[in-house]
């Protein structure tokens, strides 16, 4: 189905349309963090939350309360499977090494999350709902509609998939520098385009992120143990689809085997010592934008 027959975003709203003369296809960009912050309720939160987690251990059921007056930038309840849960496990079982590490990485990620919720200068991307009326198109096939349409603040229907490309990659600078990503030695995001034989996409991969953000200890459907994405891993994943969806218009309707997407925003996230085959590493994901229909991907 064609991406061209769509009207222009509403008067007053922001779009897409500034971009390189001449992107290039592919720019592996190496952000390195900027300098660490302090934290937030002047000093290091670290023997606090130990002290914490250790109450938690010795079974006080309400030690969790307490987190967000160390950590206010972070979502106890998100992270509480992937860090402070297995702290007080740790302590429990005389571990207290694997336990501060977890809190060290939970006073991390609120001072990254702080940086970028502070600077005036940066802003989220925005996706909004638009309604779609019934169409032609629509009753054809006997349905009234195929949902409503998931359409970025930066769309530009003129604008193709190189041209988005290159502005992702400014997007994703800024959001290192401002916390929205992690950065750090040996951290890459690449962003490519794609505009041939139907294929009309922008992949977005990001290399070497650190294992002990992304992974956490999980067990595999047959009982065995396996690593696991981290509910931080899911948020970076996110928000770098977010970052090449505020660009894209997009209707999906899988139980009517239906899509109309203006571009792909493919994403494949990799650690600093994952080893998966590149079918796994850049598997082509197109289940988040699903998602944002509240439905399963479609077939590829």
């Amino acid at each position: 189905m064609s991406t061209r027959d769509r009207t222009r975003q509403p008067a007053g709203t922001p779009t897409g349309g500034q971009f390189a003369e001449d992107p290039r296809p592919a720019s592996p960009l190496s952000l390195a963090s900027p300098p660490a912050g302090v934290h937030d309720a002047g000093g290091d939160p670290l023997p606090a939350l130990m002290d914490l987690m250790r109450s938690g251990s010795r079974g006080q059921d309400d030690y969790l309360d307490q987190v967000p007056t160390h950590l206010p930038h972070l979502d106890t309840a998100t992270h509480e499977a992937d860090l402070f849960q297995p702290a007080t496990l740790a302590l429990a079982e005389g571990r207290p090494w694997d336990a501060e590490e977890l809190m060290d990485i939970a006073a991390r990620l609120n001072d990254r999350e702080g940086r970028w919720r502070s600077d005036p200068t940066f802003r989220e991307p925005v996706i909004v709902t638009e309604p779609a009326n019934p169409t032609y198109a629509d009753s054809t096939y006997g349905h009234s509609t195929y949902g409503d349409w998931r359409v970025g603040a930066r769309y530009d229907q003129f604008a193709q998939p190189k041209q988005i490309a290159s502005q992702v990659r400014s997007d994703i600078a800024a959001a290192v520098e401002a916390g929205y990503l992690p950065g750090g030695p040996g951290v890459t995001y690449r962003v490519r385009s794609a505009n041939t034989g139907g294929d009309r996409s922008v992949y977005i991969h990001a290399h070497g992120l650190d294992d002990a953000e992304m992974l956490a200890a999980g067990e595999g459907t047959d009982g065995l143990p396996q690593w696991r994405p981290t509910a931080y891993a899911r948020l970076v994943r996110q928000r770098l689809t977010d970052l090449g969806c505020q660009y894209v218009r997009s209707r999906i309707a899988t139980e009517h085997d239906y899509a109309h997407v203006s571009t792909w925003i493919d994403v494949g996230v990799q650690t600093r010592h994952q080893a998966h085959p590149r079918s796994d590493a850049a598997v082509i994901d197109r289940t988040l934008i699903a998602a944002m229909h509240g439905q399963d991907a479609p077939a590829q």
